[in-house]
């Protein structure tokens, strides 16, 4: 091989192995930007749920606390009509019962449904999780591994020297070397 194919061959050959290396390093960086991404999304939708389930409980709390109050005042109204007409019978124990048992039932239903909506918070959750696992996974596949890389690598360097050898022909129109003694 004269020394202008080789020259030819040699630079193709660089050229090809800096070109498959960037594309290597290329494909793996996106990878772990996608999986980085992948982690963000379900980090901030984790707070989300969150913030949801804080404020879920607050208004929880705030309407026990105004059925309680509406159950005292009740109960007090029944009280004093007691106290004012001097009665105390089977009917105003009816009342009062009936008043607390409404009160009870509030309650349990607020509770009820507080309860039902922390469950669906953790099922998103869980479903967030899967998502995420996908998309991390899906990320990570995208990977190049070191041996799949130094073939790839290497496949390059000898197709761009192959191609530089058929250049460097081509350019010298396919003369032999002279040999010199």
């Amino acid at each position: 091989m004269c020394v202008p194919v080789a020259v030819y061959a040699g630079v193709m050959a660089v050229m090809s192995i800096a070109t498959a290396a960037m594309s290597v390093k290329q494909a793996n960086d996106t990878s772990k930007r996608e999986a980085e991404n992948a982690n963000n999304a379900a980090a901030a939708d984790y707070a989300a749920l969150e913030e949801q389930a804080a404020q879920t409980d607050d208004v929880y709390r705030a309407e026990a606390a105004k059925s309680q109050l509406e159950a005292l005042r009740e109960q007090a109204t029944i009280r004093v009509a007691q106290g004012e007409s001097g009665l105390s019978g089977a009917s105003s124990l009816r009342e009062m019962a009936a008043s607390k048992l409404k009160a009870s039932t509030e309650l349990s239903t607020l509770e009820s449904n507080r309860t039902n909506t922390a469950m669906q918070t953790e099922r998103e959750k869980s479903k967030i999780s899967a998502d995420n696992a996908g998309r991390v996974g899906a990320a990570k596949s995208k990977r190049v591994g070191a041996a799949a890389a130094g073939l790839q690598i290497v496949g390059s360097g000898l197709d761009g020297a192959y191609k530089g050898y058929n250049i460097g022909q081509a350019a010298t129109g396919g003369r032999k070397p002279e040999v010199v003694r």
